[in-house]
C-alpha cells in the first residue's frame, strides 16, 4: 500500500489511516508481552512508577559580569 501511495493519489484520510493501521500493526506485540508476561508487566509498572516520582529539580544560575575600567 505504502508504494501505491507514492504513485498515485488517495485521499489524505486514507493516508493517515494506513499509517494508523501500520503502526499499530507494528506496534501491538509490545502490548501483548507486557499484558502476558507478569515479569514485564511489573518492570514495566515499575519504571512508569519511578519516572512519575522523580522530583523535578530546577536551578537557575546568574552570572553577572562587571565593567572594570583601567
Amino acid at each position: 500500500m505504502f508504494v501505491y501511495m507514492q504513485f498515485f493519489y488517495l485521499p489524505p484520510v486514507m493516508i493517515i489511516f494506513i499509517h494508523f493501521v501500520w503502526q499499530t500493526s507494528h506496534g501491538a506485540s509490545v502490548f501483548v508481552y507486557i499484558f502476558v508476561n507478569k515479569s514485564m508487566r511489573k518492570e514495566a509498572f515499575q519504571m512508569i512508577r519511578n519516572i512519575l516520582k522523580r522530583k523535578k529539580v530546577t536551578t537557575i544560575q546568574v552570572v553577572a559580569a562587571r565593567n572594570v575600567q583601567s
